[in-house]
């Protein structure tokens, strides 16, 4: 299997595990015995994070997105100001498919880069389905996961 069909295969994968350790509850002590966060993009994405870039139509969404996947995909810092740890991307759209395409081609002209580890799914994910995300990060060995979506 390839593209599409290794996705969507993950995504059934996870979804027949164990829901029993899908989250984790805590009192106020074990709370504040937890370590700080480790980032994978600074001040904005938790390492191994699962990230959704929700905004209204027409305020740069994608070109957010291109730049943080791009930025963690080559360990180039985010914006030029955030550190980054470097790691591959898997990048889920479900809008905006021919932009995308331009916009990653011109970041990758801009910052003279060839090929970088990203991966697109050109697809979108029912939230509402037991999805397990970091089942399919660990899948595609992604340190981040990323979904643009508009508000709706």
């Amino acid at each position: 299997l390839s593209g599409l069909d290794d996705f969507y295969k993950a995504v059934d994968e996870t979804r027949a595990l164990d829901q029993t350790d899908a989250f984790q509850v805590y009192d106020e002590g074990e709370l504040d015995n937890l370590p700080d966060p480790a980032w994978a993009v600074e001040k904005h994405v938790p390492a191994a994070g699962l990230v959704t870039v929700t905004a209204d139509s027409n305020v740069g969404k994608t070109f957010y997105a291109i730049d943080l996947s791009y930025s963690v995909a080559t360990g180039r810092r985010f914006f030029g100001e955030y550190g980054v740890r470097q790691g591959s991307v898997l990048y889920v759209y479900s809008e905006g498919q021919a932009g995308a395409k331009r916009r990653r081609a011109a970041w990758k002209s801009f910052h003279g880069v060839t090929s970088a580890p990203v991966r697109f799914v050109p697809s979108s994910l029912d939230f509402s389905q037991e999805i397990r995300p970091a089942g399919i990060m660990c899948r595609f060995n992604c340190r981040m996961m990323l979904f643009p979506r508009q508000f709706i």
